[in-house]
């Protein structure tokens, strides 16, 4: 169920110190209030380039090297700024997410809480910033199994975002696609079709782009149609025209011309293992399945469904007239009598 997710570092902003002219007439005082702001301002500059390095390295995906600098770049800032500054607020999120892609939520949990609290601060600043703030708190709560706070939190993302760039944008289809990952973990499986429906819609306008994507929401959808009762239709938007010679039809049992039906394995029934099987397949120009692979179902069961899904056959697809590979998913369901 679960989906990988990669976190991007925004750009660290580099926050210079002013310097206050001082008169001859306090010469000592204003000595020593010049070596302090200095002070200030060399370890604000090497705050600024190491958390730059951290930016480069977490980019090469060399965290480990990056986390100590960015622990050191945000204790600088907190000892010229105070822990409040909205300054801060890059950083938090930065170290947040080096703690996170080293497996330490427990430390990334609370900084992302704090980043966000500090973009949220000066409303409207930077609302990009705040979304991925929400975006990335609301990972972090899913992956913790806090599936609650994972929704209210990506929902909010969601609608900021959308707000900011439109309902079709393509930064929007990653956090739908999470938002309704989360929506499956808290049972709302017609909100989690519609939501991984509009991210399938955004990524089809590149689908050569997103190939990958556009195949796992196509695949959750299915297994939640299957699994979840009365779910709203599979919509399935074709390939634009030249983008390949596979065109995804969706569930295309209709289209069999022979379907046999599954044997129920002896080691299952003895389980008392029963339930819906979905298969993935892949059908040739003459309605022949060349590949079938089950993508949910009990795995006792998934074996003799893959197997009678091969021996299915199905009318040829024509595609401005000429026969065409068509992919979609064929559903079985063993019930114990």
């Amino acid at each position: 169920m679960r989906r990988t997710l990669v976190f991007c570092l925004v750009a660290l902003s580099i926050i210079c110190a002013a310097q206050t002219p001082c008169s001859a007439a306090r010469l000592t005082v204003a000595g020593g209030g010049r070596q302090a702001d200095d002070v200030k301002k060399t370890e604000l500059e090497e705050a600024a380039r190491l958390g730059q390095e951290v930016v480069k390295l977490f980019a090469e995906r060399k965290y480990s090297d990056a986390l100590p600098l960015a622990e050191r770049s945000l204790a600088l800032k907190e000892k010229h700024l105070g822990a409040d500054n909205p300054a801060l607020s890059t950083s938090l999120y930065n170290l947040a997410a080096l703690y996170q892609a080293t497996n330490k939520p427990d430390k990334a949990e609370p900084l992302f809480v704090r980043a966000l609290a500090l973009y949220e601060k000066v409303p409207g600043v930077d609302t990009q910033a705040t979304e991925n703030a929400l975006s990335s708190l609301g990972v972090m709560y899913y992956r913790r199994g806090k599936y609650e706070p994972a929704v209210a939190n990506l929902e909010r993302a969601v609608a900021l975002r959308e707000k900011r760039l439109g309902a079709e944008h393509a930064e929007l289809a990653p956090m739908l696609a999470n938002l309704g990952e989360a929506y499956v973990a808290v049972r709302k499986l017609d909100q989690a079709v519609r939501t991984l429906q509009r991210a399938i819609d955004i990524w089809t306008k590149d689908a050569l782009a997103h190939t990958q994507e556009i195949e796992r929401a196509h695949d959750r959808i299915a297994c939640l149609s299957a699994f979840g009762g009365h779910l709203p239709p599979i919509v399935r938007p074709d390939l634009p025209a030249g983008s390949g010679r596979v065109i995804d039809f969706g569930v295309i049992n209709g289209k069999a011309i022979s379907k046999p039906q599954p044997a129920y394995p002896l080691a299952a029934k003895q389980a008392r293992a029963q339930g819906p099987v979905v298969v993935k397949i892949l059908v040739d120009e003459q309605g022949r399945v060349v590949k079938a692979e089950s993508i949910c179902g009990h795995q006792l069961l998934t074996a003799a469904a893959e197997d009678a899904a091969r021996e299915a056959r199905f009318t040829p697809t024509l595609f401005q007239g000429q026969p065409v590979k068509v992919s979609g998913y064929i559903t079985y369901n063993f019930l114990l009598r």
